[in-house]
């Protein structure tokens, strides 16, 4: 019983990664966003301030969206003769 209530204790008031915005950067970078979201994810649960979280939350979503324009690009027809 005392295992389980110590499980993940060692964790506890430990801050997030001192490189968690290096890491995020390389993996927008490298146009890994699954993985720089889970990057982001974890630096806010271990403590992230909310502002600091919504710029870089704002950040890779202007890379997907550009991702997105760049993978379905917006055709218009061309102008008339």
């Amino acid at each position: 019983m005392t295992e389980r209530l110590l499980a993940g204790a060692a964790l506890l008031g430990e801050g997030p990664d001192p490189n968690w915005v290096d890491h995020f950067s390389s993996f927008i970078l490298s146009q890994d966003y699954d993985t720089a979201r889970e990057v982001l994810r974890g630096a806010v649960s271990k403590g992230v301030s909310s502002s600091l979280a919504e710029q870089y939350a704002k950040v890779l979503e202007d890379f997907l969206q550009k991702r997105d324009e760049v993978e379905h690009p917006i055709i218009l027809a061309p102008p008339p003769p």
